[in-house]
């Protein structure tokens, strides 16, 4: 399975590439078309990780969303995007930092991995909850709004375990280290000037990878 989404993920990558490529009239490509935007350029912590999972429902389990093990979900931190597209980046440019995605998609495999491992046990207490609140609603000893509400407070009770689980701190620090790379891997491709503005850009926000 995990082979298969590389493979996939690596065919998107050659067809992005090979738009860039085959523009002969100019360098407009990856940054400034609708279709070719980049979110996974928004930086990328523990948080959006944690944003990943789903609550509990009468129909379901918490879990992660679909997608999530991919690596490929947006950060929701600052666009970085957004600064670059403001640049006038070169077709070199653009290759070489759509590469950068690659490396960070890899990246970022162990790490995400790793976090949904460290906490399963408090996943699987949680699943275990919403069966007992289940079957007390199926049983007719509460009724549906008492079990939403049941359900919406055990969804954030297992957030919070999720959150303050110390097991996550080497996992948060991973997943920096992936983030700070590609950062880094960025700003290498960059003239002068652009550069200047990228790290005045990195400085002026506060996020778990950059502070």
């Amino acid at each position: 399975m995990k082979r298969s989404k590389l493979l996939s993920l690596s065919a998107f990558l050659l067809i992005l590439s090979a738009a860039i490529a085959c523009d002969e009239g100019s360098d407009s490509s990856l940054f400034d078309s609708d279709d070719l935007q980049t979110p996974e350029l928004s930086l990328f912590s523990l948080d959006d990780a944690m944003g990943a999972l789903e609550d509990a429902t009468l129909e379901r389990d918490m879990h992660f969303r679909a997608g999530f093990m991919d690596g490929r979900s947006p950060g929701s931190g600052p666009d970085a995007g957004g600064l670059l597209r403001s640049f006038d980046l070169t077709r070199d440019q653009k290759l070489a930092i759509l590469s950068t995605l690659t490396g960070f998609f890899e990246c970022i495999q162990g790490p995400l991995a790793d976090f949904r491992e460290a906490n399963e046990p408090i996943l699987e207490a949680a699943r275990q909850q919403r069966g007992e609140i289940v079957d007390a609603f199926r049983a007719g000893e509460i009724d549906r709004e008492q079990a939403r509400e049941q359900l919406r407070e055990l969804s954030r009770m297992t957030r919070d375990a999720i959150r303050d689980n110390p097991a996550n701190e080497p996992i948060r620090a991973a997943i920096c280290a992936c983030t700070a790379e590609r950062l880094e891997q960025v700003r290498s491709i960059l003239n002068d000037e652009q550069r200047a503005a990228w790290d005045a850009w990195i400085a002026g926000h506060d996020h778990d990878c950059t502070t």
